[in-house]
């Protein structure tokens, strides 16, 4: 979950005149922590990190998350979420 595309939706909700009484899930697809992994050392090429999790597998849980992504689509004419990779990033970088 992206705190930025949350806030984003949050404000569609409000601005668009298409949303009435709905449950809108601000979260993009799941993840496993190798993944986690993955992605800070894409950010950190130098560091030593630890190893990937044996047996660690993604969620099979499904989310309906088409509204909200449709939403940063058409309120703010975004692409769709933000990257695990890029939430991490925008995490972990000293400004």
């Amino acid at each position: 979950m992206n705190v930025d595309d949350t806030a984003r939706l949050h404000v569609a909700a409000l601005v668009s005149g298409s949303v009435a009484n709905e449950r809108i899930f601000a979260y993009a697809a799941p993840f496993t922590w190798n993944e986690v992994l993955a992605a800070l050392r894409n950010i950190f090429p130098d560091r030593k990190l630890d190893d990937d999790i044996e047996g660690a597998e993604r969620s099979n849980l499904i989310v309906a998350n088409e509204r909200g992504e449709q939403l940063l689509r058409d309120v703010w004419g975004r692409s769709g979420w933000t990257s695990l990779e890029q939430t991490i990033r925008e995490n972990v970088m000293l400004a």
